[in-house]
């Protein structure tokens, strides 16, 4: 499956219906397979630069031969557009130019895309975390199952991929991977001008070093400092990290809703 001349194609497996090939199913640059409670049959999958996305079952290998989905240089997305489960039935391996995409919706089952796994996970490469709901707002101690393997993980992600004002952790268990919010980003007092807080005399150092440097360095930031001054407040809150972390990530480019200084 691939797409020609700048166009896509996307094959959609609906439910009730399975897509069987005898032999290795290939997504490659522009194409898809996207299960909509469908099922894929076929003795391994090659995802190299498409993407097979959605809710339903694959089944590699059914044979003597254990088959596997590999993810050489695309995207694995399970719920596609929307949240979902995708199962797999065989190996999994997450290359270290492929992205395992999951979106979070909500902490119940059913309100988080879930990779399942029915034999080993290998995984490398990318895991890109979204949120799709604009109306969930992860909390600290929220943990997200996101992928399990029956017989087991192996490795790591490279790379792990939050959204913005969240800390996280991601916990590789013997048969699991799962994210936990270990923190939230809270916006900072206005006079801040070092992030580290609180406003206090070192914000007015800075102040003062850069008063008139530019437009935006004038009296205004120093009322600002004035009217804040004081133990106000902390950048974040967070609660200690278990012992099983095995990773931890700030995914905040900055305290947002505040007047930055400018030099």
């Amino acid at each position: 499956v691939a797409g020609a001349l700048g166009r896509t194609m996307d094959v959609r497996v609906d439910s009730g219906a399975t897509l069987t090939t005898f032999g290795q199913a290939v997504i490659d640059d522009g194409g898809s397979i996207s299960l909509n409670g469908g099922k894929l049959d076929a003795q391994f999958v090659n995802i190299n630069g498409g993407a097979l996305k959605g809710s339903g079952e694959v089944f590699v290998g059914t044979g003597p031969i254990t088959g596997v989905v590999r993810n050489l240089a695309g995207t694995v997305a399970p719920g596609g557009d929307d949240v979902g489960t995708l199962n797999i039935t065989g190996d999994f391996s997450n290359l270290i130019d492929a992205t395992l995409q999951v979106d979070l919706g909500g902490t119940a089952t059913g309100l988080y895309d879930r990779l399942l796994v029915d034999r080993y996970a290998f995984l490398g490469g990318t895991l890109a975390v979204e949120l799709s709901n604009p109306a969930f707002s992860p909390q600290v101690g929220d943990v997200f199952t996101v992928l399990t393997a029956t017989e087991g993980v192996v490795g790591e992600f490279d790379l792990v991929q939050f959204p913005l004002g969240y800390a996280w952790n991601v916990a590789y268990t013997p048969t699991s991977v799962q994210l936990r919010v270990t923190g939230i980003q809270v916006e900072a007092m206005p006079g801040d001008f070092n992030n580290d807080g609180k406003v206090d005399s070192s914000d007015f150092s800075i102040w003062q070093a850069q008063y008139g440097s530019s437009a935006g360095n004038d009296g205004f930031d120093f009322l600002t400092w004035q009217r804040n001054f004081g133990p106000q407040g902390a950048s974040f809150a967070a609660v200690p990290e278990p012992s099983m972390t095995v990773l931890a990530a700030w995914c905040a480019a900055g305290c947002l809703g505040r007047r930055r200084m400018r030099r």
